[in-house]
């Protein structure tokens, strides 16, 4: 390998299709200019593992296998898991996800993904073998405990992206659409939630479930109508009260209510709960009352996010 070898993955933020993307509808990804750092350079033995951005300590290990590094390694491990050849001996390894938080508090656009696919694809280009999306899915799946795998696929692929059931295709918004995100002001575990939601499945009726798949299909066809949304925001929040899961939460529904206020429409994105929303405008006509909901909100104390998307996925330098 050469002396340093650097990688990077963007964050994520989900449009629609989540929850529903766990029973097999497809979802719709954004990747977003937010990136994870990963470098790689050589020691004289051994692996030294530290984090910027989420707080860990710096590890010293002899080994990267799983059942010997800490918890707080447990990404890296994952990650050296997922390769098909073994790693040469004395690499210092850094992750960067600055970018993911703020005022270290986490934003919740995919920060954990985003670092594993930078460092699975760091260590692929050590070992020389080509980066595969199966693999990074599988490793993201072992270290978090569950999940879809869009989260990776979209700091694998970038851009703006259809995921179902491990694969890809490219997806354009209609220009008519636009999107302000806005984080609540806490981060959530997706961890945590994803385990009540698989915990709440294993109880037997998904009617509920099934009314929000069935709803999916409908914002895949494009121009995109206030109805559709309409239907699909409320099959989530039906989802939510069956399960008890509080995707939407007293600071999700602050800026709904906000949202309705001004005749534009609102939901939480990805897990729910905290991290952040989105709220929509079918059409650029109501543009006004979005920078309008963007001063509102921020006055309300919660903070409007510029995001934009990113072609870039994944990205190797040596």
């Amino acid at each position: 390998m050469s002396d340093c070898i650097t990688a990077s993955a963007p964050g994520k933020v989900v449009l629609w299709g989540e929850y529903a993307v766990l029973a097999g509808a497809p979802a719709a990804v954004l990747a977003i200019d937010r990136r994870a750092f990963c470098r790689v350079t050589r020691r004289r033995q051994g692996y030294r593992l530290s984090t910027l951005g989420f707080v860990s300590p710096v590890v010293e290990s002899s080994t990267l296998q799983i059942d010997e590094l800490p918890v707080s390694a447990a990404l890296f491990a994952h990650a050296a898991a997922a390769l098909e050849r073994p790693l040469p001996d004395g690499l210092e390894i850094s992750l960067d996800t600055s970018d993911f938080h703020r005022q270290q508090e986490k934003l919740g656009i995919g920060s954990s993904a985003a670092a594993m696919v930078a460092c699975y694809g760091a260590l692929c280009a050590i070992t020389g073998e080509t980066a595969r999306l199966d693999r990074a899915i599988a490793a993201h799946q072992a270290f978090q405990g569950s999940g879809s795998g869009l989260d990776v696929a979209a700091a694998f692929a970038g851009g703006l992206i259809r995921y179902q059931q491990g694969r890809t295709l490219p997806l354009t918004l209609p220009s008519s659409l636009v999107l302000l995100f806005v984080f609540v002001g806490k981060g959530l575990a997706t961890g945590r939630q994803l385990g009540s939601f698989s915990a709440w499945c294993k109880m037997g009726d998904l009617r509920t479930l099934d009314a929000l798949v069935a709803a999916v299909d409908p914002l895949f066809d494009f121009p995109l109508s206030q109805q559709s949304w309409r239907d699909y925001i409320q099959r989530l929040e039906a989802l939510d009260n069956a399960a008890g899961l509080g995707i939407f939460s007293s600071e999700h529904r602050q800026l709904q209510q906000l949202a309705r206020s001004l005749d534009l429409l609102y939901k939480p994105c990805g897990a729910g709960g905290g991290d952040i929303g989105m709220a929509i405008a079918t059409n650029t006509q109501e543009e006004a009352a979005l920078d309008r909901f963007r001063r509102e909100s921020a006055t309300l104390g919660f903070v409007p996010l510029q995001l934009t998307g990113t072609t870039h996925g994944l990205q190797v330098a040596r």
